[in-house]
């Protein structure tokens, strides 16, 4: 079997998103990798006694003419990715995974628990840039409203884009803002709110039991498997 090819990185930017949460821009010498919105990377440490490292979305989408990835700091690997600054280095693999559908006029609805959303926001602005015109749904879940990563940007996009529908759900704040739902997302409230499901697709991000506990109620409900993209991240 012959070894993964991997690509030296150099961080060129570092943007706070919300607590314990940033993003990192990576340059290397030579041109970046091409990839498609909703891939993923592995990071490796050798150090760390990871041999095939830890997974992380790319959060740019390739109209944005970057490469970058949006990380939580919430264990070994993640939190030595917080602690980065511009100008440290760091190996990834090539981009890679299919968490992306390769139809061009459905409905796209995503559900993001947490720093699920990374590679939604990929999603969401490729396809503002290159199909305005097409729907999306994005149901996505954080603990608190300070919580909420890309929160300005997603505000911009819903407000410029009719064709664009975002419902915040708030899971550990007592009071919420009149606009967010408090309490979690269920297949149920999102059903409700996607009645047509002829020319939809399901994709799910998030903790396992996340991701688990989505997918379950949308099969219940009937939804066609071959509708569902799926794709959970671990504590690391």
């Amino acid at each position: 079997m012959s070894e993964i090819k991997k690509i030296k990185y150099q961080i060129a930017d570092k943007k706070v998103e919300a607590p314990n949460v940033v993003t990192l821009e990576l340059s290397c010498l030579f041109n970046s990798p091409s990839y498609c919105a909703g891939q993923f990377v592995d990071v490796y440490f050798p150090e760390l006694n990871t041999p095939q490292g830890k997974s992380y979305s790319l959060s740019s989408a390739p109209s944005e003419n970057k490469f970058s990835i949006t990380v939580k700091a919430i264990g070994e690997f993640s939190n030595r990715l917080f602690n980065m600054k511009e100008g440290d280095y760091l190996v990834s693999s090539p981009p890679y995974g299919f968490f992306y559908s390769d139809q061009e006029n459905t409905h796209l609805v995503m559900l993001a628990g947490g720093i699920g959303v990374a590679p939604f926001r990929a999603t969401i602005i490729e396809n503002l840039s290159k199909k305005p015109e097409r729907k999306m749904s994005l149901f996505y879940s954080s603990q608190t409203e300070e919580d909420i990563i890309f929160k300005s940007e997603l505000n911009l996009w819903q407000e410029e884009n009719p064709n664009l529908k975002i419902k915040h759900f708030i899971t550990r704040q007592e009071k919420v803002s009149p606009d967010k739902q408090k309490g979690r997302i269920t297949a149920e409230y999102v059903l409700k709110e996607i009645p047509d499901l002829k020319n939809t697709e399901f994709l799910i991000c998030g903790s396992i039991a996340f991701v688990r506990d989505m997918r379950r109620g949308l099969r219940d409900a009937l939804v066609p498997e071959e509708t569902i993209y799926t794709e959970a991240f671990f504590s690391h």
